[in-house]
């Protein structure tokens, strides 16, 4: 199975109240700059960029599943927020224009992919980042407890009941980005909420020079 057919049929769920760590990240690094064109890829329930919005950022978001479009549009909608473009796309089938975007915010949506796709989609958003653009990316680390479950496909590749799940390293989160400069490379564990289990990420903060 590939994992666009997982997400296509994803059922609707509410959006969260709060933005993630890495969207306040994102305002912290960027708050300043004077053009804040920003790529939301797979909004999925979050909050983030409706944060985005309300900071004053110009907010493309992109998501694969048409349930998880609808509902954002409903929020934003409810909200009266009328200027984030919402795209139904699949992140390795985008077409912008190069340059589009001062900042590209990946927040869980980039794990879902073998080795040679996630290069290409990465070497597709170097593209479409300005010149001293940022990308912000967290993906799913081995050392999560989910690391392992399933049936493997490849290395560090699992699928269970559908979902496919890519758990990344340091390492080759560091051979993703070879392009950029790379500013902050972190591993951020905490538990589950909801079961038992430890939830691991690799976080990353680039450049593009």
């Amino acid at each position: 199975m590939d994992s666009a057919d997982f997400w296509k049929e994803y059922p609707k769920e509410p959006i969260k109240t709060k933005p993630n760590q890495l969207a306040k990240r994102v305002y912290e690094l960027t708050k300043n700059f004077q053009s804040k064109k920003i790529l939301d890829i797979g909004v999925g329930r979050s909050f983030d960029p409706i944060f985005f919005n309300k900071e004053g950022y110009d907010v493309t978001v992109i998501d694969i599943s048409p349930n998880r479009i609808k509902t954002i549009n409903e929020e934003l909608k409810l909200q009266s927020i009328l200027n984030v473009k919402v795209i139904l796309e699949d992140v390795r089938k985008i077409n912008f224009p190069n340059q589009s975007f001062d900042i590209i915010y990946a927040h869980a949506s980039l794990h879902y992919f073998n080795e040679i796709e996630t290069l290409e989609v990465i070497n597709n958003l170097f593209k479409i980042l300005r010149p001293n653009g940022m990308i912000f990316i967290q993906c799913k680390s081995t050392s999560d407890s989910l690391f392992g479950k399933g049936n493997k496909l490849s290395s560090n590749i699992f699928e269970s009941n559908g979902r496919i799940r890519h758990f990344f390293t340091k390492e080759f989160m560091k051979k993703l980005l070879n392009k950029f400069k790379v500013l902050e490379l972190e591993e951020i564990v905490s538990e589950y909420i909801g079961h038992k289990g430890r939830s691991a990420y690799i976080a990353v903060i680039a450049k593009k020079l």
